[in-house]
């Protein structure tokens, strides 16, 4: 089942829905800077683990501290099936920002598989 709550507290990439998942596509992502001194740069993207390559969704974004950035649907549709879904933050350079990450999901679709 996949993972819909996320504490990204480091510079690493992390993936934040696995391809394969079940989950249609997101409906709405909430990226929410909660670090205690640095407003966050975030790249979202969507990663064809079969030919080794990334899509982005959103490259440096800025959410500022205190800050909530929230893409919906348009902004984040993708096939689940093939591609995963990755994020990575720093604070644009090389200092790891924290931020809180949701994911909502179509429930219809879940329902529907």
């Amino acid at each position: 089942m996949a993972t819909l709550l996320h504490n990204i507290t480091t510079i690493s990439t992390k993936e934040i829905l696995a391809a394969g998942d079940k989950t249609g596509s997101a409906s709405q992502i909430s990226i929410c800077n909660v670090d205690a001194s640095n407003d966050a740069f975030v790249d979202i993207f969507q990663y064809d683990k079969a030919n080794n390559k990334s899509y982005y969704i959103i490259k440096k974004a800025l959410v500022p501290l205190g800050e909530t950035l929230v893409l919906e649907r348009d902004d984040v549709f993708f096939d689940n099936v093939k591609n995963s879904l990755r994020i990575q933050v720093d604070n644009g350079s090389t200092t790891a920002v924290a931020v809180d990450v949701i994911i909502k999901t179509d429930r219809k679709w879940l329902a529907n598989t």
